[in-house]
């Protein structure tokens, strides 16, 4: 392979593509959860107490003030933030009106935000636009949408 060009090429001769993505991808359209700057704006008090990055809040067993006060900012910023994505735009160019299937790892939505049916995307890890209780849900129900709670949130932690 000789370059991008070589896979654009390969692309644009496929009648179909599966596209597979994880959190490589997000992070190079500039949702990087390694990102100090960016935590350090989102979230000062957990800044102020020692915490660096959003990687070290998946899975940390924090007050219930700190834990509902990350995952509502986080999830407004990374679920919910309205800006289409340039990188996951031009994919989607690339690809054009040829069949495709994407599954990815990313919680994130940047595919169906930028243009990707959403009927045509696999996320096994969820999507940060549903919260689900650790007991099993009512039948038929997969999730609760998150956005009006991580929207109040952020408005009253703020």
């Amino acid at each position: 392979m000789n370059d991008l060009r070589d896979a654009a090429e390969w692309i644009t001769a496929a009648d179909r593509v599966l596209i597979t993505a994880g959190a490589g991808l997000s992070a190079a359209a500039g949702f990087d959860y390694t990102d100090r700057e960016r935590f350090a704006e989102l979230f000062p008090a957990l800044h102020r107490a020692g915490f660096r990055a959003r990687y070290e809040m998946i899975g940390r067993d924090l007050p219930p003030e700190y834990l509902w006060g990350f995952w509502a900012v986080h999830t407004e910023d990374i679920r919910f933030n309205p800006e289409p994505s340039p990188l996951y735009q031009r994919l989607r160019g690339i690809i054009d009106d040829r069949g495709y299937f994407v599954m990815t790892s990313n919680v994130d939505q940047l595919f169906s935000r930028n243009g990707f049916d959403s009927e045509r995307i696999y996320t096994p890890q969820g999507d940060y636009g549903l919260y689900q209780c650790l007991t099993p849900p009512a039948r038929g129900r997969s999730g609760r949408p998150s956005r009006s709670f991580a929207k109040h949130s952020t408005t009253t932690i703020r």
